[in-house]
């Protein structure tokens, strides 16, 4: 965890849990340490990080086998972060 506390300091820092961390009986407590270091962790949703003029999308996408109140599609997630990007845009 000391990796992401001093990573975090420097630059921002995203989680998102593969099908294998997310069925461990650990994963609360993972996700609960990560965000405690300053790790953004991402579950249905997403980020657009820009630097340069370039663009990258980061896509937390929830496993929909473990999904408790439902999940995204990954064609969903892209689509609500294209409506966000727009909104940022048009301000």
């Amino acid at each position: 965890m000391l990796f992401f506390i001093g990573l975090s300091f420097n630059c921002p820092v995203y989680y998102v849990a593969g099908n294998h961390e997310a069925w461990t009986s650990g994963y609360e407590a993972l996700k609960e340490r990560l965000v405690a270091a300053g790790v953004t962790v991402l579950e249905n949703e997403a980020v657009t990080l820009e630097r340069d003029g370039a663009k990258i999308c980061l896509f937390g996408v929830e496993d929909p086998d473990r999904a408790e109140g439902g999940y995204m599609t990954l064609e969903d997630a892209l689509t609500a972060q294209n409506a966000k990007d727009k909104k940022e845009k048009e301000r």
